[in-house]
């Protein structure tokens, strides 16, 4: 279920809590921010006791890491759409896929950008972290072979995510749209990728 229809969910049925909950916790810190964020907030919001939640996560933060690995899944899965031929404008178009998901899904970029949340805390976060990390470092390795593609890989998922921190806030977005960002974090990176290819 994409993190747009789940947010669009106003309850939930049999089985369907930990799907609520998400939904509820986006919400919340669309609102209130991640400090804002509690998982009893989140129970109130679905409509269920206090103790419901438990069943599903130890505590808000994994609830958050939840919310976090779905927005992983889904960035993956536009990164795939991704198909251009030229290695450096596809490293263009996945770093347009970052910042394009921030401007549209400030909540979820919010809690995945979240400091408490990590591979000490959440192993299984940093495994969907990396999974998105390895598709921008196969085709940083297509650009500068195998000896540059982590440096390569680095250097472009730190301008995506300053684009996508600029993308998620307001004011220093300037009134640019969400494709606007995307296209300026895209044009970078490419000259990035080309850069290091020569």
């Amino acid at each position: 279920m994409s993190i747009q229809a789940a947010t669009a969910r106003a309850g939930y049925h049999h089985g369907g809590l930990p799907a609520a909950l998400r939904a509820a916790a986006i919400q919340i810190v669309q609102e209130s921010g991640v400090a804002g964020f509690s998982l009893s907030k989140a129970a109130k919001r679905v409509g269920v006791s206090s103790g419901a939640p438990y069943q599903h996560y130890r505590d808000g933060e994994a609830l958050l890491a939840d919310v976090a690995v779905e927005g992983y899944r889904e960035i993956r899965g536009a990164m795939r759409q991704v198909t251009v031929a030229d290695p450096a404008e596809r490293l263009g178009g996945l770093a347009a896929v970052q910042t394009r998901f921030a401007r549209e899904h400030p909540a979820v970029f919010a809690v995945m950008s979240h400091c408490g949340l990590g591979p000490a805390t959440d192993p299984g976060l940093a495994a969907e972290a990396e999974r998105t990390v390895a598709l921008i470092r196969e085709v940083a390795g297509e650009v500068a072979g195998a000896d540059g593609s982590h440096e390569l890989a680095l250097s472009c998922v730190a301008v995506a995510q300053g684009f996508a921190q600029l993308s998620s806030d307001a004011c220093l977005a300037a009134g640019a749209t969400a494709g606007q960002m995307a296209d300026r974090a895209r044009e970078v990176v490419t000259l990035l990728a080309r850069s290091a290819a020569a």
